[in-house]
């Protein structure tokens, strides 16, 4: 790159690729758990597989992203689909082999693929306290100067007083891009930063 130009006609592809949406209520999310439990289980072939299923299908209501931990490590590769106006879908002990059946059947026919779900995975029904949120901190060096530990601290002593501390998880995350504004927290799977 050696103009000004070039780094604006760069930006301008980009932006078009990304196909970047105002109104994002018809939009399915597909979350992978790259936490490192995901990842030594096989988790990055299930986010490149769905990648390549989605733009191979040209599917651009959906979103795949990544996430830290979701909180069922023996189950790993987790991913959650996220339709909207439906409940969301954990399926778990992935592989890039069920992918595409999970966007064909899932997100494309909006039918369930039961099978890979974690209810499935579980014999005899038996029931589960499972993680409903996260509250992700940034422990990133801007963050961690400005209180990153107190606030992970509050959390956890306002959830175990409440009794939310099997229900909600505080976890740290490294920098997460907003320095200036740090420290900074997020609700998953909300997406709400504060």
């Amino acid at each position: 790159m050696k103009s000004l130009e070039e780094l604006k006609a760069l930006r301008e592809q980009m932006q078009s690729k990304m196909n970047v949406r105002k109104d994002d209520s018809d939009t399915v999310r597909v979350v992978v758990g790259m936490a490192t439990c995901g990842i030594a289980a096989g988790a990055r072939p299930v986010l490149n597989a769905f990648l390549e299923e989605v733009n191979k299908r040209g599917l651009n209501n959906v979103q795949v992203t990544q996430t830290g931990c979701i909180g069922v490590c023996r189950l790993e590769p987790i991913v959650e689909v996220y339709v909207p106006g439906q409940e969301k879908v954990t399926y778990v002990k992935m592989n890039a082999e069920k992918v595409p059946t999970i966007v064909a059947q899932h997100i494309v026919n909006k039918q369930v693929v039961t099978d890979y779900t974690i209810g499935a995975a579980e014999s005899g029904g038996a029931s589960m306290n499972f993680i409903r949120a996260h509250v992700l901190v940034c422990t990133g060096t801007g963050c961690s100067h400005g209180g990153a530990d107190g606030i992970i601290s509050a959390f956890e002593q306002q959830l175990k007083e409440h009794k939310l501390d099997q229900e909600i998880r505080v976890v740290k995350t490294g920098c997460l891009g907003l320095c200036a504004k740090g420290p900074n927290v997020v609700i998953y799977p909300e997406g709400i930063y504060y």
